[in-house]
């Protein structure tokens, strides 16, 4: 699993802070590349992310934690 640090995402808000930016992103580079493709053509990426499965894991893991539906 990619995890992000909590001085990472204190990085990421100072600089945003800082520097005025409506949003920053913080994730490591593979998870970048995806949301950037999501931007460009968000039905391929959903169909790829249902087809590894990434979608099924994290509808089982909200409801694990709680659910959210």
């Amino acid at each position: 699993m990619l995890t992000v640090t909590t001085e990472q995402v204190a990085r990421a808000v100072v600089r945003a802070i800082r520097r005025d930016l409506p949003e920053v992103l913080v994730t490591p580079g593979p998870i970048r590349l995806l949301l950037a493709l999501n931007v460009l053509a968000p039905g391929l990426i959903n169909a790829l992310l249902k087809r590894l499965g990434v979608i099924e894991y994290h509808r089982g893991l909200a409801d694990w934690q709680g659910g959210f539906r």
